[in-house]
This record gives C-alpha cells, structure tokens and sequence, in this order.
C-alpha cells in the first residue's frame, strides 16, 4: 500500500457563484469596454493633417501632401463595420492607409474629413453621407418618380 508524502488540505468555501450575478457583471463589464472603446475613437482635421486614434489600432496621422484619395465606400468585407471612411496615399493608391468605421462618427466630422480630403487630394462620398439606408431610399424614390 502507497502512503502519500505530502497531503494538501484546501479550504472548501461555501460562496456560490450565482449565474444571474454573473451574467449582470459580465454585462456591466461589455457595456464599460464599449463605452471606452467609444470614447476613444478620434477623427481630427487640423490644417495641414488628417489624425485617427482609436483603442485598439492606436494612432494613425498623414499629412495633407500623402493623401491621394478619401472616399466613403460600403464594403460587407474585412473588420469594422459596412460604412468606411478610406484614406489611400499617393505612395500605394490602391491600399488604404487608414480604414475607419464611419458610422461611429456624426454626419458632421465624416463631412469634414471629406471636404478636407476634396482640399487637399480627390474625395468621393458616393453619396452615402446620410447612410446607406437613406442611398436606398433616395434611389426608391426617384425610381417612383419616373
């Protein structure tokens, strides 16, 4: 018969985890996440610079002279949400150097990241300033028009 070396005694604790507190913490703690994550987001328009910052890619920044094109583009591919605001440089056109989630921002700062790109490069808002819900319905409509 083995006899064991060394035993260890753990202390067995009566607390339960209750599933609904749980749940309400787990809960509490997404909603916090969100509202940081929310808080971080930045789209700055200086006079010569177009600056991002968000929690979880940090900080992008492109002077107006490497900017090739600013669009508004509807894309169901990639990360981040359908309706991107994408900046190209003149040094790679074809690739994004900044790809923000649009619909997070108010109508007023994609406008101004518009209107500076249409200063300073080539800007295209394919006429989704108002979302694309309201693109829909602007094409409904004139097509009942007809």
């Amino acid at each position: 018969m083995a006899v064991p070396i060394l035993t260890v005694a753990l202390p067995v604790s009566n607390a339960q985890v209750h599933p609904p507190r749980l749940l309400i913490a787990t809960l509490v703690g997404i909603y916090a996440l969100i509202l940081l994550w929310l808080r971080s987001l930045q789209i700055r328009v200086a006079e010569d610079r177009l600056i991002f910052q968000s929690l979880f890619r940090g900080r992008s920044e492109l002077s107006a002279h490497e900017i090739a094109s600013v669009e508004l583009k509807f894309e169901l591919r990639g990360f981040g949400g359908p309706l991107k605001l994408v900046v190209c440089t003149k040094d790679r056109p074809r690739e994004p150097a900044m790809s923000i989630n649009a619909k997070v921002f108010r109508t007023e700062a994609i406008q101004a990241v518009l209107a500076f790109g249409d200063r300073v490069a080539q800007a295209n808002s394919h006429d989704l300033e108002d979302g694309v819900t309201m693109k829909l319905l602007r094409k409904v409509r004139s097509k009942k028009e007809r």
